[in-house]
């Protein structure tokens, strides 16, 4: 899990984008030493490409695990974006290091994905409020 701590400040726009860079590399060079899968977002694919090629393009980084295209129910077409899971994190790490990324002629770009973790919720059901109304007899 990574933390980012950001802090808002007036600079100029190339002292920002140079920040961010740091920022990003600092990220990507501390998955290059991970052997765990990392899960990276592919935004800008066009409609006409499928998991095949976009398989066949980002195994040159590694193996992969898993290929997710997220499809629009009243089309039948995919909505732009994808994920990609590598077996290792330098494999991703690679592939956002090394672009840009054209895919049937189009330049898609590459995110990293990280999980937010939100508060763990628990919810009661009616059978467990009645089943603590009810007491045992004695």
């Amino acid at each position: 899990i990574f933390k980012l701590r950001v802090r808002v400040m007036t600079v100029s726009p190339g002292r920002v984008l140079s920040l961010a860079q740091r920022c990003y590399s600092a990220v990507a060079s501390s998955l290059s030493t991970s052997s765990t899968p990392q899960t990276l977002y592919i935004t800008h694919v066009k409609w006409v490409t499928g998991k095949g090629q976009i398989e066949k393009y980002f195994s040159r980084y590694g193996p992969i695990r898993s290929i997710d295209m997220f499809f629009d129910a009243q089309t039948g077409l995919h909505r732009g974006f994808a994920s990609l899971t590598f077996e290792r994190g330098d494999s991703a790490a690679q592939a956002l290091q090394q672009r840009p990324h054209v895919i049937d002629g189009d330049r898609v770009d590459l995110q990293l994905y990280i999980p937010l973790h939100s508060k763990t919720k628990i919810f009661t059901t009616n059978a467990d409020r009645r089943q603590k109304q009810v007491k045992e007899p004695a």
